[in-house]
């Protein structure tokens, strides 16, 4: 659907899975051998790059947690356009387009969408950029995650400081170096 009204455009696809022999199958008889790159594996220091170097990020997902693929797509500031999961609304409102499970045509719609309306895409990518990094940063997850289990355990919520790994360290277990963790 998207090839007719795009015909420059290809696709990208990371990952191995079961279905892969179905994809290439479908890609043949669909005439879009190509329009599509499959790779089974892209090292993760390459992922930066490869998400910089594109147009957007879309997963048509059926099930997810909170994919990691799409916050690294946010934080490269790339728009995103992924399926309408309860879970992945809060985090892709305004940063990308959401469109409904086991819906070609939304999918395609919604591709169409960002690569047509460029100024569109341009704020989803800032949106998503500035989510990621304030709300899903490295440091954010393991502070709330620590918050998390200290209230979980009875402990003092712990303060929200960035701190170095020692610090990390020495709020969780009360030692004040490694030598002491032997």
């Amino acid at each position: 659907m998207l090839k007719k009204n795009f015909p420059d455009y290809t696709l990208l696809m990371i990952g191995r899975g079961p279905r892969k022999d179905d994809c290439l199958r479908m890609l043949e008889d669909l005439g879009l051998t190509e329009k599509v790159i499959l790779r089974d594996f892209v090292d993760n220091k390459d992922l930066p790059e490869i998400y910089q170097q594109s147009s957007l990020f879309v997963l048509p997902s059926l099930m997810e947690g909170v994919p990691r693929a799409i916050l690294e797509a946010m934080a490269c500031g790339v728009p995103v356009a992924c399926t309408e999961l309860p879970q992945l609304v809060k985090i892709v409102s305004d940063c990308g387009l959401l469109f409904p499970l086991k819906n070609p045509e939304s999918l395609a719609a919604a591709l169409s969408t960002l690569v047509s309306d460029t100024e569109m895409a341009q704020a989803c990518g800032k949106n998503g950029r500035k989510r990621a990094v304030s709300m899903y940063s490295w440091s954010d997850t393991v502070s709330k995650t620590l918050d998390l289990y200290a209230s979980l355990t009875g402990g003092k919520v712990m303060n929200n400081s960035r701190e170095s790994e020692d610090g990390y360290l020495k709020r969780i277990s009360g030692v004040s170096s490694h030598d002491e963790v032997r």
